[in-house]
């Protein structure tokens, strides 16, 4: 990758596995969700040759997340759409491919996060070095969080008036969806989802 140099962390962690590769919608290269809807053949591909891993959490707190960070994408639907896409590449992909979902949300117990750290490295085809119990004993308590706010705080008493009423189309569209995205979720690990019927 441009601007890797021979001390990043991966030659420091993992020598010779220069093939590990991190997508963030804030990164520099400002992927948005339209780029995994519009390069469908480019992801698959991805997907088919190379070890990846993708971090994950409910639809809801992260439509929930979207919408206090980028007020002005409130009614944009293009997060959910790239969900439901994930979802079908997923199903197409999943038994060809070196593919690691991990839904962080899920990852209470330091036994789920050394289970998750190590089920990373095996996709890369990298032995654990003790790194996966670093890793899980490290592991930040609170992920990205922004601090309490009235859809975060309605989320977490689950106060499903609020969201409804707040969400709005949103609400409506992930509702919508579960026929798909609930036997993906499921398989994750979650359950009982507010958003499910």
């Amino acid at each position: 990758m441009p601007g890797m140099e021979s001390d990043s962390f991966t030659e420091k962690f993992c020598p010779g596995k220069t093939n590990l590769l991190h997508i963030h919608m804030e990164t520099d290269l400002k992927l948005t969700p339209q780029h995994f809807l519009s390069t469908s053949e480019h992801f698959v591909a991805m997907l088919l040759n190379l070890p990846v891993i993708i971090s994950t959490r409910d639809p809801l707190a992260a439509l929930i997340t979207r919408h206090y960070r980028h007020p002005n994408l409130v009614e944009s639907t293009d997060l959910l759409d790239a969900w439901k896409h994930m979802v079908e590449l997923y199903q197409l992909v999943k038994v060809n491919s070196r593919l690691k979902i991990i839904p962080v949300d899920l990852l209470e117990t330091y036994h789920n996060r050394l289970e998750a750290s190590r089920a990373c490295l095996s996709v890369c085809g990298l032995s654990d070095n003790g790194y996966a119990e670093k890793w899980a004993h490290e592991w930040p308590r609170k992920l990205n969080s922004q601090g309490a706010y009235k859809l975060k705080v309605a989320y977490n008493q689950k106060d499903l008036n609020y969201l409804k009423t707040n969400l709005g189309v949103l609400w409506t569209q992930l509702c919508e969806s579960e026929s798909l995205l609930r036997p993906f979720l499921e398989n994750l690990g979650y359950k009982e989802l507010l958003w499910w019927s």
